[in-house]
């Protein structure tokens, strides 16, 4: 019997929920479950489907992401999973194949997966585009006093509707971070309802910070360090710090570019740096419409790019730029107008996992160019290396 791939019905969202269960070893309480199926959407998923059974799965959620001051729609792969019997017959492949297809159809221009192999998604488009921080500090490493001069109080995680503001700050900071809805925060707060909350407020009692922890068996577990300004990072630390007499230890995880650790008496504190989430560019000539490019010097860019998954981006770009806008033409592989023939005249070359990692700011084009991971001369690399721009990118969710 030949298989096919199809979205789900609510009524094989538990089928898909147990194949979860078994493909990444967790097991869910009857109320947890239950607010899974209530919650959670059957149409976000695609099932592969041998006669009526389930063998493999791919969840794509609809989010945004901010670069820069512009949002993106991105499209979120989560839940990819196979049973062990069914695996090697390129079933994922083909799920992620028809859901790219499916957000370019949709005008969705990004993806985003946390990556179970990053090899295997590499093969696929997908590229690290940031790294996370994990450090653990012995609670007598923790910093004295930092000046601050406003307040810590404790809340209710159920009462979040004013820490979004704050997040929204924080993401400023940094590129590639998501935007969350209210049902983001909702099921954030929902999985994460038996931590506790502490808000930092400044002197006009405005909340500038927020801190989700837990404390047990003498450890500081934290969830997320969100802070809008220096006093209230020094706030944040203060209120660790107060904790020294009933624990050993901190445990947090932070975007690599966070540089706290600096404020301690001594910052050789055990840190572990990793790569974190990857990134693919669903349709570049879209992608590079709505760029936030910087500043430059010269008129036009070309990029010549190859996606062998993803053939509708294969070609050459050339951006135009009119001051602080700009507009993208895209041509075949050789195009008749002359502007650029085959070999380049002009333009760096890449394929699409260095393009995206590139443009979401993990790797800078000349570290790329001197990697053999690109192509192109140095007047353009170096133009590309003023248009891009130079926040750090992050992402602090999963999913």
């Amino acid at each position: 019997m030949v298989g096919e791939i199809r979205k789900l019905t609510k009524e094989e969202m538990e089928e898909s929920l147990t194949l979860s269960q078994f493909a990444f070893q967790y097991e869910l309480t009857e109320e947890q479950k239950a607010y899974f199926i209530r919650t959670k959407r059957p149409e976000q998923t695609y099932g592969y489907f041998e006669g009526e059974t389930l063998e493999s799965k791919m969840t794509v959620l609809s989010l945004t992401v901010m670069l820069g001051n512009v949002a993106y729609k991105m499209g979120g792969i989560a839940g990819v999973a196979t049973y062990p019997e069914h695996r090697r017959k390129g079933l994922v492949r083909n799920l992620l194949k028809i859901g790219l297809k499916e957000l370019d159809d949709q005008g969705v221009t990004l993806s985003y997966l946390f990556p179970f192999s990053i090899p295997f998604y590499r093969k696929y488009g997908w590229e690290i585009f940031c790294d996370e921080k994990k450090i653990v500090v012995a609670s007598h490493e923790l910093p004295k006093k930092i000046t601050a001069v406003g307040w810590m109080k404790r809340e209710s995680l159920q009462q979040t509707f004013h820490l979004h503001s704050i997040y929204d700050t924080y993401c400023q900071s940094y590129f590639g971070m998501l935007k969350r809805t209210e049902e983001w925060w909702d099921e954030l707060t929902y999985n994460r309802k038996k931590l506790h909350l502490s808000v930092y407020y400044r002197e006009d009692d405005s909340p500038t910070g927020y801190i989700i922890y837990e404390v047990k068996d003498r450890k500081m577990k934290i969830s997320e360090l969100i802070y809008t300004d220096e006093d209230s990072r020094g706030g944040l630390w203060n209120f660790i710090a107060d904790h020294d007499s009933m624990i050993d230890q901190v445990e947090l995880t932070l975007p690599s570019s966070d540089e706290s650790t600096f404020l301690f008496a001594n910052p050789k504190v055990k840190q572990e740096l990793s790569p974190y989430f990857m990134a693919r560019i669903v349709n570049v000539k879209l992608f590079l419409e709505n760029y936030p490019f910087q500043a430059g010097t010269l008129s036009s860019l070309f990029v010549h790019v190859y996606d062998p998954f993803a053939d509708w981006n294969n070609g050459i770009y050339q951006i135009v730029f009119h001051g602080d806008k700009h507009e993208v033409k895209k041509f075949d592989s050789k195009p008749d107008n002359g502007a650029c023939q085959h070999p380049p005249k002009r333009g760096i070359q890449v394929n699409i996992n260095m393009l995206t990692t590139m443009l979401m700011h993990y790797k800078r084009p000349m570290q790329l160019a001197k990697m053999g991971a690109i192509k192109g001369n140095n007047e353009e690399l170096e133009e590309w290396e003023k248009r891009i721009g130079d926040e750090q990118p992050a992402f602090i969710d999963f999913f």
